[in-house]
């Protein structure tokens, strides 16, 4: 039976790729890795169709407009690394299978 993708499970996904926990990725540290991952999970929000930027950014502690940057700059980003974008599409394999 298909699910439906929620900005929840993105979260869980991204959380538990990047060895984070939520309040983790939730917090105001700009760590890199968290940063990262609220990327990636804004951008997965984006690919997926099924949730909204407003619905992650909201779930993890930061404004559209914060994630809305970061995801154009992980989208730039990941051209030039090539560990970065196997991540990102092995996750949004894992996301989409969800559907």
């Amino acid at each position: 039976m298909a699910r439906h993708i929620t900005a929840q499970h993105i979260i869980d996904q991204v959380c538990l790729a990047y060895h984070l926990d939520v309040p983790m990725l939730s917090t105001r540290a700009q760590q890199r890795i968290a940063s990262e991952a609220r990327a990636v999970a804004g951008w997965l929000a984006r690919e997926s169709g099924c949730v909204t930027l407003s619905d992650v950014a909201r779930r993890v502690n930061r404004d559209i407009g914060s994630i809305s940057s970061a995801v154009r700059r992980l989208s730039d980003r990941r051209q030039d690394d090539p560990k970065l974008a196997s991540r990102m599409m092995s996750l949004h394999a894992a996301i989409v299978e969800v559907n």
